[in-house]
């Protein structure tokens, strides 16, 4: 939760032990999608509010 939204890099935790942050995507990205659609309107609210309150 205290990693920021990276889309494109990897700036801190690297979510493969394959590579080392930072981490660079040199592809193409044509789309990115986050369902939430499964997620409690106040479990998301609260996400939100922490997110916010840690940038």
């Amino acid at each position: 939760m205290g990693e920021s939204f990276d889309i494109g890099c990897d700036l801190i935790t690297p979510v493969s032990k394959l590579y080392k942050s930072p981490a660079k995507f040199n592809g193409t990205i044509k789309r990115v999608l986050v369902d939430i659609s499964d997620v409690e309107f106040d479990d998301l609210a609260h996400q939100v509010k922490i997110a916010i309150a840690t940038q």
